[in-house]
Formats: structure tokens, C-alpha cells, sequence
């Protein structure tokens, strides 16, 4: 890791454990707008865990398809795959109208891998300002 520039895509993949990829925000060489891009992410996304998290409790599964929905987009903007994945589970069982044990189960593993997410963003974003 010693040869890979500090912000480098490949630094940024090799530290994340392919988390996400900022690559392609990364190549817009565009610091300020990759700061409020993740900011926004940073500040919007657990937010819309609870709505879905409640919303999974009140037996809305229109809801939560509609949550995972927006997350999957956002998760997208930083190359998120595994949160992606998480999220399609998510959102293919509430497109059946079912709230069941495994959306639970999928919804905490979708705020379990955004932690983990969130903690690694917060870290690379320091090294930015």
C-alpha cells in the first residue's frame, strides 16, 4: 500500500475492503463535491433505515419497497454492491406485499453493512478536509 497515492482509487478500494468504490466520483477531481455528496449520504441514510425499520413494525411493505428503493440509489452514487444486493432482497419481497422474518433479518444486515460503510466514509472523508 506503501505506492498507492493517499486518494487514489486503488488506495481507496484496497483500505474499504470493497465497501464501496468512489471511484467515479473521484474522477470529477471535484473535492467539495465529493464532500457534500457524502455528507448528504452520510446524513439522509440512517434516517431512511429507521423509516424502513418502522415501516417493516407497522406491516407496511409498500413502504419499506419504496425505502429500499431511494437507499438502493444512493448506495449506487458510491458503489455500494453489497448494500445494493442487501437492498434488492429488500425491496423483491416487499414488491410481494409480505412482511415476514426475513425482511427483518435483511433490513438489519442492510444498517449492518451501512455501518460499517458509515464508519470507513467518515474516516476517508477526514483525510480529505
Amino acid at each position: 500500500m506503501e505506492n498507492l497515492e493517499k486518494h487514489s482509487p486503488a488506495f481507496t478500494l484496497v483500505t474499504t475492503g470493497n465497501l464501496y468504490d468512489l471511484s467515479m466520483l473521484e474522477e470529477m477531481e471535484d473535492t467539495e463535491y465529493l464532500l457534500e455528496v457524502l455528507d448528504v449520504l452520510l446524513k439522509e441514510t440512517p434516517g431512511d433505515i429507521k423509516e424502513m425499520t418502522h415501516a417493516v413494525e407497522a406491516g407496511k411493505a409498500d413502504m419499506v419497497c419504496k425505502k429500499a428503493h431511494k437507499l438502493k440509489g444512493s448506495a449506487g452514487v458510491i458503489q455500494a454492491e453489497k448494500l445494493i444486493e442487501i437492498l434488492e432482497d429488500i425491496e423483491a419481497i416487499g414488491k410481494k406485499g409480505v412482511v415476514n422474518i426475513e425482511m427483518r433479518s435483511f433490513i438489519e444486515n442492510a444498517e449492518h453493512e451501512y455501518n460499517r460503510i458509515e464508519k470507513a466514509l467518515k474516516i476517508y472523508m477526514d483525510g480529505l478536509k
